[in-house]
């Protein structure tokens, strides 16, 4: 995974559910009908430089360049847009494991990849599971115990989700090494084979299937609409290999695009 920030934009629900706003809140809440609805959105190695809410696009601040993310932009202009909230570790099954169970990586073990996170640690999905939400999570959620909790799960390893990867995968290959890891260029496959849109098709079909249901056992994908919901999507990109549908290359030009300022800096006199 390249050392990234995740996008700050996303506030890890652990923040949340492990601070002033508590289980046993939760808990306490179940006989209401005003428990609240979690959708938890992950993009994989995303900063905040990749966010047109937190400096871009055009007048905002012009030395970030054109960054096209008009829904996320008005989420953020509706919403809280958080500053100061930083990645526990910049490897993927650390990170991940962190923000699922609100631990720093070295307090429940998790310290590279790939890693089991061990039972003892409950993760968000687990809770809320507990505390009578139904639960959802799409995509590359992580898999070694950080999936628990998760009623209906289609992860990276699942169909369809698995079928769009390996075919990626088999592409890549095809290139040859020089291309493996830092490749960039237009998606070669339709988007509805690409991974992320199948993720977001499965997120969108359960929400449907929740709207429609009146029980787990009539929902379809585990859905329920009396029940309130934490629903975790999770994104591959912009995980390299750096691949995206032509439409959204075809917004940007490279030239427009600055370098961050410390790509180039020397490690000498920095902290360790």
């Amino acid at each position: 995974t390249l050392i990234r920030h995740k996008a700050r934009i996303v506030l890890s629900l652990s923040t949340l559910l492990f601070g002033g706003f508590t289980i046993t809140h939760l808990r306490g809440a179940e006989q209401t009908e005003s428990r609240t609805n979690f959708l938890f959105v992950i993009a994989d190695d995303c900063t905040f430089r990749d966010l047109g809410c937190y400096g871009g696009p055009g007048p905002t601040n012009p030395n970030n360049g054109p960054i096209h993310t008009p829904t996320l932009d008005s989420l953020a202009a509706g919403g809280t847009v958080f500053e100061r909230a930083y990645c526990q570790s910049p490897i993927c099954m650390p990170s991940r494991a962190a923000f699922n169970t609100g631990f720093y990586p070295h307090s429940c073990r998790a310290l590279h990849n790939p890693v089991v996170l061990e039972p003892e640690f409950p993760t968000i999905a687990e809770y809320l599971s507990d505390a009578g939400y139904t639960t959802a999570g799409f995509g590359h959620l992580g898999g070694d115990g950080i999936e628990r909790g998760f009623q209906t799960k289609v992860d990276l390893v699942d169909s369809p989700i698995r079928e769009a990867y390996l075919a990626e995968q088999r592409y890549l290959r095809g290139l040859g090494s020089e291309h493996s890891a830092g490749y960039s260029d237009a998606h070669p496959f339709p988007e509805e084979d690409i991974q992320d849109h199948r993720t977001t098709g499965l997120a969108c079909s359960w929400l449907e299937s929740l709207s429609r249901s009146g029980s787990h056992a009539s929902g379809g994908m585990g859905a329920s609409k009396h029940l309130p919901f934490y629903l975790q999507v999770d994104f591959m990109n912009p995980h390299i290999p750096l691949l995206a549908p032509k439409r959204c290359i075809d917004l940007y030009h490279i030239d427009d695009i600055p370098l961050p300022p410390s790509l180039r800096d020397e490690l000498s006199g920095k902290p360790g």
